[in-house]
């Protein structure tokens, strides 16, 4: 576990209120779609394992027509706000074994997995379409 906590945590030397990030750009240009979303949800891979909040791409794909809406008008909040909350920022790190046929007891023999929010992939494939536009 400190192993994987010193190679991978980034909120240990931020404190609470910290998370938040400055954009400086017109209303529009920070208005997320519900198309916007529809297509980011379509990116996602199906049988993953989810975050710590339980939600899965199954979850988003399957859902009412209307969470495209929701969630657009939620992920503009975040960014005409500059914040994104801790639970959307936390990640649960699993070791995964590098080579089956090595040292299964050292730690050099596995690496790191960090699985994530959902909702923050979702936020991450729009942020990444914006940004090759």
């Amino acid at each position: 576990k400190n192993h994987f906590q010193d190679i991978f945590n980034c909120l240990k030397t931020q404190r609470p209120g910290q998370h938040s990030f400055n954009l400086n750009h017109q209303i529009n240009e920070l208005t997320v779609n519900a198309n916007m979303v529809k297509d980011a949800i379509e990116d996602l891979g199906l049988n993953k394992s989810c975050g710590l909040d339980g939600i899965t791409a199954e979850h988003l794909k399957y859902a009412s027509e209307k969470l495209p809406y929701l969630l657009g008008l939620c992920i503009t909040s975040f960014f005409i706000h500059g914040f994104l909350p801790d639970s959307m920022l936390s990640v649960i790190i699993v070791p995964v074994i590098k080579d089956k046929a090595g040292n299964i007891n050292s730690k050099d023999n596995y690496r790191p997995i960090a699985l994530a929010s959902i909702i923050s992939k979702v936020v991450e494939i729009i942020m990444l379409d914006r940004m090759e536009q």
